[in-house]
């Protein structure tokens, strides 16, 4: 690829419209309402974040739940700055709606399969 293509794609990027909502940070998954929309909650003791939860993007309505914490292994590093949230690596489910995805700024992208 070359640097005219990667400029492009990134351009693309910018484009892509911002999936998410709000970002609300809870003490505990006890506080997260069974509804949540669009919104996503970061669950967050002694100014560590522990847990992400969100809905999937794949529409087949299901909460995904992600660790944050690396106590536990699998975790992601979540960045939650100016209102838009990253997630780092990538999401991959191995079952249910079988989604791969990331989340940048609030935008999901879509692995290719």
């Amino acid at each position: 690829m070359n640097v005219f293509d990667w400029l492009k794609k990134l351009k693309a990027r910018k484009k892509t419209p911002k999936f998410f909502g709000r970002i609300i940070v809870v003490e505990r998954i006890s506080e997260i309402p069974d509804e949540i929309g669009n919104d996503i909650y970061l669950v967050r003791r002694a100014g560590r974040d522990i847990w992400a939860v969100f809905m999937c993007p794949c529409k087949n309505n299901h909460r995904l739940t992600v660790n944050l914490s690396s106590n536990r292994r699998p975790y992601w590093r979540a960045n939650a700055k100016k209102g838009n949230f990253s997630l780092t690596p990538s999401i991959w489910l191995k079952e249910d709606c079988y989604s791969h995805f990331w989340i940048d700024d609030h935008r999901v992208f879509w692995v290719d399969r």
